[in-house]
């Protein structure tokens, strides 16, 4: 599993808690939207090329972890290549955000 570099499993209908992906470091993209996955989301540590991250019309639940993201226009360089999470129709504490951001 750790050349997986993209996961799309939308629509499925899958439900339980998110498996652990600790193992796909080489993971890009992970789309798991409008299932009925819940609990809480696990960090996403050793997943360090992440750039597309989708899980909306789930049932997650608790605070988020943290997630860095990369301002393609900033000067400095960070480690996570992050720049788009959706996370809309879940049940997570405490946001208050429209949880949509693009970098362009």
């Amino acid at each position: 599993m750790n050349q997986l570099t993209a996961l799309q499993l939308n629509d499925n209908e899958f439900s339980g808690t998110l498996p652990s992906l600790s193992k796909a470091t080489e993971l890009n993209i992970l789309f798991m939207e409008n299932n009925r996955l819940d609990g809480t989301l696990p960090p996403f540590t050793n997943q360090s090329k992440l750039v597309f991250l989708s899980l909306d019309n789930n049932q997650f639940s608790g605070s988020l972890p943290v997630f860095t993201f990369t301002d393609p226009h900033a000067s400095a360089n960070t480690t996570s290549p992050l720049q788009i999470i959706t996370l809309h129709n879940n049940d997570f504490v405490h946001l208050h955000l429209h949880l949509w951001y693009v970098f362009s």
